[in-house]
């Protein structure tokens, strides 16, 4: 897995909410991958993946912001960019409950029954996912024009090799 996040330029990491918080099977690979990247590169380097949050909880305030921020944290120290989605519906990331319901697929038959909140969880989703490749491919190009520039610092090195 260490792998494919090297070579992704997008991460969007959609987790269900375990106990206000993140799953702890994503909670070790955070771990594993951040010591397993400063074996890889001699450090953390700039890594400059667009990062984007989801989390979906059974309850309305069962830990969903939470989750979020502590995604948005592990990005931050990786040494990514944040980005959320458009307006109200995700500051933060796109965050879903589904209204105490715990059945498979709950959120989509609430969205297929045209609940506000699934709605707009959606639509916070969908706009999070648009802007995070908008501004991966922005970053690429950016990158592209600035190689001279940031060949000169070392930390780049994460950020060069993938976009060579």
């Amino acid at each position: 897995m260490r792998d494919k996040w090297i070579a992704a330029d997008a991460v969007i990491m959609a987790v269900p909410v375990y106990h206000m918080g993140i799953p702890g099977q994503l909670k070790c690979f955070i771990d594993r991958l951040g010591n397993s990247i400063w074996s890889y590169y001699g450090g953390v380097g700039k890594h400059l993946k667009v990062y984007g949050a989801i989390a979906q909880g059974v309850h309305i305030f069962s830990g969903q912001e939470h989750a979020m921020t502590q995604i948005i944290n592990h990005a931050i120290v990786m040494g990514n960019i944040i980005i959320s989605g458009d307006a109200w519906e995700s500051y933060i990331g796109g965050g879903a409950w589904t209204e105490n319901k715990i059945e498979k697929n709950s959120l989509k038959k609430l969205y297929e029954g045209k609940s506000f909140d699934a709605e707009t969880s959606v639509k916070a989703s969908r706009s999070l996912g648009k802007r995070v490749a908008e501004l991966a491919l922005i970053l690429k190009a950016g990158a592209l024009y600035c190689m001279d520039y940031l060949k000169k610092d070392p930390a780049y090195k994460p950020f060069i090799d993938r976009i060579k």
